[in-house]
């Protein structure tokens, strides 16, 4: 898949926990785009267990992450106090950036991308 100028091999990991499926998945990775959907504040907990989780992993010290909220339109009156319960100020090490999306309509996908990509062209 490409959006503006990357390429992007993606994998569903929601279900993936185990390490050695996830270090398959996780070699050579340029950055870490994850993707929750805002609107199940049943499973968000289970969102944060991933993502700290995916971060503990060798393979992605210190590499940028892109956090998109997903699905704004069903749950926009309490999307910034979702954000927060994700706790992504204590992301130490990392570059972070949460963008709110709706990924039928596409919105904020691009401003998402644009960020990242300026993060990795620093590199």
């Amino acid at each position: 898949m490409y959006i503006r100028t990357f390429q992007l091999f993606c994998w569903d990991l929601c279900h993936y926990r185990e390490k050695i499926l996830l270090k398959t998945y996780l070699k050579n990775s340029d950055a870490l785009i994850f993707v929750f959907d805002i609107s199940d504040v049943d499973r968000l907990d289970d969102a944060k267990e991933t993502l700290q989780l995916l971060l503990k992993e060798e393979e992605f010290k210190g590499i940028p992450i892109l956090i998109l909220a997903n699905k704004i339109d069903l749950n926009s009156e309490k999307s910034d106090e979702i954000i927060k319960q994700m706790k992504v100020d204590e992301l130490d090490g990392h570059e972070c950036f949460i963008q709110k999306t709706n990924a039928v309509t596409n919105e904020g996908i691009l401003e998402g991308f644009d960020w990242l990509g300026k993060v990795l062209n620093k590199k």
